[in-house]
């Protein structure tokens, strides 16, 4: 029921706002905020994803640089790698800690590695 509350506020914010900057910023607000609700923590590897990407794509775009776009890939796979396949690792170290993914994180990770 609150996901439905939930959709049907962000669809009527996305619908009066008069201007596509300010549908933008909204429909970035109540992702982050769905995001945040499954796991606050995750939040930090996100938007340290994001940042990592923003300024990746930004050097490479001013510079020209493209082997740094193909260098920049390999911290984004190392991301989804450890979150994918650490339980795995855990698992042969006899521990009891579990590594829980972020909700999406292939998802966003390759729609990274895409805008890169």
């Amino acid at each position: 029921m609150s996901f439905l509350c939930f959709l049907m506020l962000g669809i009527l914010f996305y619908y009066v706002l008069p201007f596509s900057l300010w549908k933008k910023a909204v429909l970035l607000s109540l992702s982050i905020v769905f995001y945040v609700s499954f796991n606050a923590l995750d939040l930090w590897f996100l938007g340290g994803m994001i940042l990592f990407s923003y300024c990746t794509a930004f050097f490479v775009d001013e510079y020209k640089y493209k082997r740094i776009a193909i260098i920049s890939v390999v911290p984004v796979i190392a991301g989804l790698a450890i979150y994918k396949y650490g339980n795995l690792y855990l698992s042969t170290l006899d521990t009891h800690m579990r590594l829980v993914a972020p909700l999406g994180i292939s998802f966003f990770s390759f729609k990274i590695i895409g805008y890169l």
